[in-house]
C-alpha cells in the first residue's frame, strides 16, 4: 500500500501540496511542462487525488496564478502599510518589490504567468486597475506611471535572466520619482 493511501487525509495540505508542485513546475520549466501525471508525481498525490481537488489542469494553473496574485496583493498592502506617505505609496511599494522579484521564486513564476498566459494577463491588468481606483489620485502621474512601466520592465529582464547593469541607482531614480512634489 502506498503512502497516499495511508498518510491522514488532510485536503489543505494536499492541495497546496498540489499547487506548490505546479508552480515550481512552472518556474523550472514554464507552464508547458506541467501536466496531471507530473504534478501528482511531484506532490505525492494519486491521478484520481489530484481530480479529487482540481477537475482539470488548467483549474489548478488557475488557483495558482490567483493564489500568487493574491499573495502578491498581500506584500504589497504590507509594503504600503510601512509608508507613512500616501503619495506615491503605492508605486514605491511596487517598484521595490519589482527589484526583489529576482529573488522570489513565487514573484517570478506569477511574471511569467503574466507574460505567457492571455487569461491570466486580463487578470493582471484587472487586477491592477482595481487597485489602482482604490489608491486615489495619488498614483495617477505621469512620473508615477512610468515608475511602474520601468518596473514591469524590471520584472520582465529578470525573468528571462537579462542583465541590468547598477540596479541600485536604477531603483534610487525610479523610487525618486514617486515623492510628492514640493
Amino acid at each position: 500500500m502506498s503512502n497516499a493511501h495511508r498518510r491522514k487525509k488532510d485536503p489543505a495540505h494536499v492541495r497546496a501540496q498540489l499547487m506548490e508542485s505546479a508552480a515550481k513546475m512552472a518556474i523550472d520549466h514554464g507552464l508547458s511542462s506541467i501536466s496531471v501525471d507530473a504534478v501528482s508525481a511531484a506532490a505525492g498525490v494519486t491521478r484520481g487525488g489530484f481530480f479529487h481537488h482540481f477537475p482539470n489542469k488548467q483549474s489548478l494553473i488557475s488557483a495558482v496564478f490567483n493564489r500568487l496574485l493574491e499573495d502578491f496583493g498581500a506584500t504589497i498592502e504590507s509594503q504600503m502599510a510601512s509608508d507613512p506617505e500616501p503619495h506615491g505609496r503605492y508605486t514605491r511599494a511596487y517598484v521595490e518589490l519589482a527589484f526583489a522579484a529576482r529573488e522570489s521564486q513565487n514573484a517570478l513564476a506569477l511574471w511569467k504567468s503574466i507574460i505567457l498566459d492571455s487569461e491570466f494577463n486580463i487578470a493582471w491588468a484587472e487586477w491592477q486597475l482595481a487597485f489602482l481606483a482604490r489608491q486615489g489620485h495619488f498614483e495617477n502621474s505621469t512620473s508615477m506611471v512610468a515608475a511602474r512601466f520601468a518596473a514591469d520592465g524590471i520584472c520582465l529582464s529578470d525573468a528571462v535572466g537579462a542583465t541590468i547593469p547598477d540596479r541600485p541607482a536604477l531603483k534610487a531614480y525610479l523610487l525618486s520619482k514617486t515623492v510628492p512634489p514640493v
